[in-house]
């Protein structure tokens, strides 16, 4: 029963977020996604007579992942208003899975405080074994978020996922991508993908995509950008200024969250004040949306 409940409300909350997320400024699918998340777990613990009144959540890394606090603000009002506290396990290292481990394993010693637990998974191919592992001593229903750790076949009993698959959010810039490409005439447009090792799904789809429909594309992906701000910044304005210096333009640049997509807009605006021509450069939209932020 609780393995049905959990697969069947998380099956619901991939569909209520999937479809808008690039199209959708943050604030937008923060709260559906947190709702639906903390209601799924919420739906199961107020159904059993636990004394416990914890719960969990271990995140991947939190100082340049500001979606994070909208999210764990509506988690908490969520369990908060069924009578839960929330426990948030701060990272040692940002987006490390052995940095994860630590927080899992401090969890461990003290599993009977838990009635249910949220985690958003760094480097799951990694610590899989750990992650199915903690799955089963737990006890207590397991709700992966944001990123998949398995297949959809291999999710251990009493666990689910809730989030968006990082395939479709590849594809769906690549098509917008694209559509806009063509209108300004690209046959063989230089591309810069920035992304991060975690999602390796988003900027393979991305970029094979882009490959179908514009068979001329240029595409380079840097997968050094360590979903920070910074660090994609430094890259896009070396990437722009080696252009600059070969005479080239670069005509797209799609990054896979939205800190690196803070960076790039960083960049291209230093580049502009420098007086190196950025005009013609195409970003997807929900990248685009990112201007408007400080």
């Amino acid at each position: 029963m609780t393995g049905a409940l959990l697969a069947g409300a998380a099956r619901v909350g991939s569909a209520v977020t999937h479809a808008r997320w690039l199209a959708s400024p943050a604030p937008l699918w923060i709260p559906i996604l947190a709702g639906t998340t903390s209601l799924v777990l919420a739906a199961y613990l107020v159904r059993g007579s636990s004394a416990r009144r914890r719960v969990l959540v271990v995140v991947p890394a939190f100082v340049q992942k500001h979606w994070l606090a909208g999210f764990f603000k509506n988690v908490v009002h969520v369990l908060d208003s069924q009578g839960y506290d929330t426990v948030l396990k701060l990272p040692v290292h940002d987006y490390s899975g052995q940095g994860q481990l630590l927080q899992l394993n401090s969890a461990r010693r003290r599993i009977r405080d838990y009635a249910g637990a949220f985690i958003i998974p760094a480097e799951p191919e990694s610590i899989q074994h750990e992650l199915r592992s903690f799955c089963a001593i737990a006890g207590f229903p397991v709700i992966f978020v944001d990123v998949k750790p398995f297949a959809e076949q291999d999710y251990p009993s009493g666990s689910a996922f809730v989030g968006s698959d990082q395939k479709e959010i590849g594809a769906i810039g690549a098509r917008w991508s694209a559509a806009q490409l063509n209108q300004s005439n690209k046959t063989q447009p230089k591309i810069l993908i920035v992304s991060g090792k975690t999602q390796g799904e988003r900027q393979r789809e991305f970029a094979a995509v882009i490959r179908d429909k514009i068979p001329g594309a240029k595409i380079e992906i840097n997968d050094q950008g360590c979903f920070a701000r910074d660090t994609a910044r430094e890259i896009v304005a070396k990437f722009l200024r080696a252009a600059h210096l070969r005479g080239e333009k670069i005509d797209l640049i799609f990054c896979t969250n939205d800190e690196m997509a803070l960076g790039a807009v960083d960049a291209v605006q230093e580049e502009e004040a420098a007086g190196r021509d950025c005009d013609d450069l195409i970003m997807p939209a929900w990248t685009e949306q990112t201007r408007q932020k400080p």
